[in-house]
């Protein structure tokens, strides 16, 4: 008689215990995706903001030796003005998704690259 009663709660319970490892594995498994997730977000964004400021770098170290030479034209004025813009995008794109205790960035400055105009 106990072996009944044993093997008849068993059944349901088994089916409890196993719905809930399984809805419990889902979870982590969508968990573990999350985490993959931001940190292929996070990789990215490290990438771009690193692209973009070493670009945005080697151009504004070129441009006083090349304004020296008087060899400066408005095409590398203008390519200057995009990697400006561009790092700027990056980093603010990465002030999105970075963790705040990882900032060691300079922030980009909000000035134009444009030629200054005569008074």
């Amino acid at each position: 008689m106990i072996t009944a009663i044993v093997g008849e709660l068993g059944t349901p319970s088994a089916r409890l215990v196993s719905h809930h490892l399984t809805t419990r594995q889902r979870a982590e498994e969508r968990e573990q995706a999350g985490h993959i997730r931001l940190f292929a977000q996070r990789r990215a964004a490290y990438t771009a903001i690193n692209r973009a400021s070493r670009q945005f770098s080697a151009l504004l170290k070129d441009a006083p030796h090349r304004l020296r030479d008087g060899v400066y034209t408005d095409q590398e004025r203008t390519a200057l003005e995009e990697a400006h813009l561009d790092y700027r995008d990056r980093y603010a794109e990465a002030q999105m998704i970075v963790p705040p205790g990882l900032w060691r960035l300079p922030e980009p400055s909000t000035a134009s690259w444009t030629r200054p105009t005569a008074s």
